[in-house]
């Protein structure tokens, strides 16, 4: 063999290990992409599922329904007025902010 035909040959396996090369790579980025995709979907479910569950606890928590609930399951009733009223002074919420501002210094 001459030279020439050694380099040809040495060019044709160097061509064909980097095509075989670019093709597997294509293939793992197909299949990555693939994984993406689905992780991104099964992620999409989730944050629904999360959505509507906190729609669920709104609804049920919602002041409406448990005034509905005390007073028709426990007989209860709103009062019309607060059942009992603290009076302070300025003078007083004064004391106690400097209390709580020495406390906390």
């Amino acid at each position: 063999m001459n030279k020439f035909t050694r380099k040809l040959i040495l060019m044709a396996i160097t061509l064909t290990v980097l095509l075989l090369l670019q093709v597997f790579t294509f293939a793992e980025v197909r299949s990555l992409m693939n994984l993406k995709m689905e992780a991104e979907k099964v992620r999409m479910e989730r944050l629904a599922n999360l959505e509507s569950k906190i729609v669920d606890v709104q609804r049920l928590s919602s002041e409406e329904r448990i005034q509905k609930l005390a007073t028709d399951s426990l007989a209860l009733v709103k009062a019309e007025r607060p059942y009992k009223v603290i009076e302070i002074s300025q003078y007083e919420v004064e004391q106690i902010t400097k209390i709580v501002e020495n406390k906390y210094e």
